[in-house]
C-alpha cells in the first residue's frame, strides 16, 4: 500500500495550442490537441506512475510525448481539413522537463542566471534567419515571416522537435 504522496515525483502536463485556420476550425484543432495529448499522457504514463511502476520500466518519456503529439495531429486531420494549431507540450516529472514542439508557440526555461529560449519557431522568418538569408531584423519585417511551415493539422508528418532539461530546485 502507498503510505504517502512523497513516494511519487512531482508531475505536471502543460500544453499550449494556438489554433489557426478560421475561428471554429482553429478552436477545434487546438482543443483536440490538448485533449488528445493530455489523455494519452495520463493513460500511458501517469497511471503507471501511480501504480508504482519505476520510470526505468516505462517507455522513454520524450519519445512518448512526441508520439502523443503525432497522435493529436492524426486526430486533427481526421476531423477538419481547414484547421490547424501550434503545439508546445511540456511534461514535468520530478526535476526533469520534457518538451515537444511544432509551430511558433515558444517554450522558455527561466533560471536564476537568465532565460533560455528552448524552442525554435517553425516559421518562414526563423528559417530565413537561421539559414543566414536575412538578418533577424529583415526576417521580422518579411511580409510572410509569420507563415508556419509546420503545425498540427497541416500535414500527415509535421516536424516535431523535442528537448529534455533539468530543473533547478
Amino acid at each position: 500500500s502507498i503510505s504517502s504522496m512523497d513516494e511519487f515525483p512531482d508531475f505536471g502536463v502543460f500544453i499550449i495550442a494556438d489554433g489557426m485556420g478560421g475561428h471554429k476550425d482553429g478552436d477545434r484543432a487546438s482543443a483536440t490537441a490538448v485533449r488528445s495529448i493530455a489523455t494519452g499522457i495520463t493513460r500511458k504514463l501517469y497511471f503507471n506512475i501511480l501504480r508504482g511502476t519505476p520510470l526505468s520500466q516505462l517507455p522513454p518519456v520524450n519519445e512518448l510525448l512526441v508520439e502523443e503529439v503525432e497522435n493529436a495531429n492524426a486526430e486533427i486531420r481526421s476531423i477538419t481539413s481547414d484547421g490547424g494549431t501550434t503545439c508546445t507540450a511540456a511534461l514535468v516529472i520530478g526535476r526533469r522537463v520534457f518538451i515537444a514542439h511544432t509551430g511558433d508557440s515558444r517554450a522558455y526555461l527561466v533560471k536564476v542566471d537568465g532565460i533560455e529560449r528552448v524552442t525554435r519557431d517553425h516559421s518562414l522568418a526563423e528559417r530565413l534567419r537561421e539559414t543566414g538569408v536575412m538578418t533577424e531584423q529583415e526576417a521580422a519585417m518579411h511580409p510572410q515571416g509569420n507563415q508556419l511551415y509546420s503545425a498540427l493539422g497541416m500535414s500527415d508528418d509535421p516536424r516535431i522537435d523535442s528537448w529534455t532539461r533539468t530543473l533547478n530546485k
